[in-house]
């Protein structure tokens, strides 16, 4: 049995033929990407420098590569940063909250374990983690 099924049967509490059944029948589906087994809970984290960048997990290639699609992410409106003059412009000194929201048009891709670590994820030199929620970060003073 693969590593990332063992992971899934542990975090989920369903046996692994149950898992690979609802994968199964997801991919006979084209209409319905997202995998059920999952419930939506398995997102994956784009680490850019200073920002951080959600993607939602769409589909369990194999044991070392999934397919994922990116997430829009903006400022909530309720929350929204706080400059004071500075530097070459101004300084960002309340950072604000995230809204991250599902987006049908976001660009699809597939990560890859890396072999040196196989707690992360990589796509042409992208790195990136997996999560149980989507994360999202803009560094304004950057």
């Amino acid at each position: 049995m693969s590593k990332l099924l063992e992971q899934l049967e542990k975090e989920l509490g369903l046996p692994a033929w149950k898992i690979l059944e609802m994968q199964r029948a997801e991919m006979a589906d084209p209409s319905a990407m997202r995998m059920n087994f999952l419930n939506g809970t398995l997102y994956a984290t784009h680490y850019a420098y200073s920002d951080i960048n959600p993607y939602e997990v769409l589909r369990v290639v194999s044991d070392n590569c999934l397919e994922v699609r990116e997430m829009r992410h903006e400022n909530d409106p309720n929350d929204m940063p706080t400059f004071v003059p500075g530097g070459f412009s101004a300084i960002c000194t309340h950072f604000g909250s995230r809204v991250i929201t599902v987006d049908p048009k976001g660009r699809v891709f597939k990560i890859r374990r890396t072999k040196r670590n196989p707690e992360r994820w990589t796509y042409k030199g992208l790195r990136f983690a997996l999560d149980k929620e989507p994360r999202a970060y803009y560094d304004h003073n950057f």
